[in-house]
Formats: structure tokens, C-alpha cells, sequence
């Protein structure tokens, strides 16, 4: 399971662009990973997401 959040302010730099986007993922182990996303590769997550439920 993944998640693409827009932090707000910058954070990093994603394939030498400056982005305040992640992409964090949670493995079967519950272990977390996250790493810098920009443009075309964020949008393209955003494409393919299903909205989250509110409990």
C-alpha cells in the first residue's frame, strides 16, 4: 500500500527538480518507505489511486 502527500513546503529533490511531494509505501513486513516524487511520476500515481475511505 502506498500514499502520495504534498507536504506543503519543499522537501527534496526528485531526479534533480526541487518537489515537496512523497511517495510513501507500507511493505507486508510493515516496514516503511518514502521517497521524493515530482511531476509526471506523481501524476501518474494520482491516475491510478483509489479515493481513501473515511472511517
Amino acid at each position: 500500500m502506498y500514499f502520495i502527500y504534498d507536504t506543503g513546503r519543499p522537501i527534496g529533490f526528485d531526479l534533480g527538480t526541487e518537489t515537496s511531494w512523497i511517495r510513501a509505501e507500507i511493505t507486508a513486513g510493515k516496514v516503511y518507505h518514502v521517497n521524493t516524487i515530482y511531476g509526471n511520476r506523481s501524476e501518474e500515481y494520482l491516475k491510478k489511486s483509489k479515493p481513501r475511505k473515511n472511517s
